[in-house]
């Protein structure tokens, strides 16, 4: 059945409930010890962690190890290759150390791969709405966020006509075995 919610594994860091027939691995990536072979395994918004974290290129082995023959990576990113491109940039120079979502291609050179691109729209009721709701993609510790927020918010207005934009991201379908 393929439906069937029993045959889902869902690991965060974080603590969720789920329903009794759904196993939860309660743990980082890096940490986790699993034992067992997935047909597909979906990474939504992670390699960046990984990057900043220096764990990417173990990451990516683990993912790869704990696919069957026949697997499938599933990578879902923020491709910045639009706006918030040009905001990372523009964050950079406010803060010293913040965090943003990547995926290394570099990784995907001896790969069979598709990818797709679709986006999801961000949007606020005003620009210093917005700019607190973009903390969240750019990820800086809140007492340095907060410190340099109405920077935000002004550059921001700057750059949007409303206080609105959409986000790129970028799907990739990794196979395991088909390089």
């Amino acid at each position: 059945m393929v439906g069937d919610s029993r045959n889902i594994t869902f690991l965060d860091v974080d603590e969720f409930n789920f329903s009794p027939q759904e196993k939860f691995i309660h743990s980082s990536f890096e940490d986790a010890e699993i034992d067992e072979k997935y047909d597909f395994i979906l990474t939504s918004h992670v390699w960046g962690h990984f990057y900043r974290n220096n764990t990417f290129d173990f990451c990516y082995k683990k993912c790869h190890d704990l696919l069957k023959d026949s697997g499938k990576l599933i990578v879902v990113h923020n491709s910045n290759n639009d706006f918030i491109g040009k905001l990372i940039e523009f964050s950079k120079t406010l803060f010293k150390e913040i965090e943003f979502d990547v995926f290394l291609d570099q990784f995907l050179e001896n790969e069979n791969y598709t990818q797709h691109y679709f986006d999801v729209h961000f949007k606020a009721e005003s620009f210093a709405e917005l700019a607190e709701l973009v903390q969240v993609l750019l990820v800086v510790p809140d007492s340095l966020y907060y410190e340099r927020i109405q920077e935000v918010a002004d550059f921001l207005e700057k750059n949007l006509e409303k206080p609105e934009f959409p986000i790129n991201q970028r799907l990739l379908v990794i196979e395991k075995g088909a390089h």
